[in-house]
């Protein structure tokens, strides 16, 4: 069973694969087959009975089909069309087709586009920080174990470099903290905080402007209404 971005079977579910995910979805479907007995049959090492042995060949062949059966199913439409073009069934040799097709493109102009968008990346008006923290992690994750996979440390010293103008403080207090507590986790729930603070002073101070502007129009109604000038300083009322 899938939607448009899971793969769901009896054992679990994972992220279809797309040209983006190629790691965690290995890791995901991996285990999957491994729990559907299939696994020595994708990689290779599982071959089909030779002989008469009518049965182990029925058993291999109908694990066979629900491995080719789950890698396809756990791929976005593009991929799966590149499956469909391999004319075969064969879970070894789409397997292979994937590696030979993602993971050298990882390697090399993937890796690369990667790399720009999180060098690129900038908070925009309106993100709040805690989407912003979200989509640098996201695309970190794009590199998970590839030679170019980023370090916690650096991430946060992307995050420090980029924050708006408003966040100078609160980084600078945050930068002199020692190393060890310098952690992704912390670092976030700190500068959440100081956003929610800041935006809840906005709101209250912008509450009394508003109170004091209601008061002094009421004030000021108030007065004109009992005929109550001052002219030239003459203190002359009329």
């Amino acid at each position: 069973m899938t939607d448009s971005t899971t793969y769901t079977c009896k054992h679990s579910s994972t992220p279809i694969l797309s040209a983006r995910n190629k790691h965690s979805w290995k890791d995901n479907i991996t285990d999957l087959l491994a729990m559907d007995d299939s696994l020595e049959i994708v990689h290779g090492t599982e071959f089909a009975p030779a002989g008469n042995a009518t049965a182990q060949a029925g058993d291999f062949s109908k694990r066979s089909q629900c491995a080719f059966g789950m890698i396809w199913s756990s791929t976005e439409p593009s991929i799966r069309t590149f499956l469909n073009r391999l004319r075969h069934r064969d879970p070894h040799a789409a397997w292979v087709a994937l590696h030979e097709r993602y993971d050298v493109a990882v390697s090399q102009s993937a890796r690369v586009a990667t790399l720009a968008r999180l060098h690129s990346a900038m908070m925009k008006l309106g993100m709040s920080v805690s989407d912003y923290i979200s989509s640098l992690s996201d695309i970190s994750q794009e590199l998970e174990g590839t030679p170019d996979e980023v370090t916690e440390r650096y991430l946060i010293m992307r995050i420090f470099a980029t924050l708006p103008e408003q966040f100078a403080n609160i980084v600078d207090i945050l930068k002199n903290r020692p190393i060890e507590e310098q952690t992704l986790n912390s670092i976030s729930m700190s500068l959440i905080e100081r956003e929610t603070a800041r935006v809840l002073r906005n709101t209250t101070t912008g509450s009394n402007l508003n109170l004091a502007g209601t008061s002094s129009n009421a004030l000021s109604t108030n007065v004109n209404g009992g005929k109550h000038y001052r002219t030239n300083g003459k203190g002359k009322h009329h």
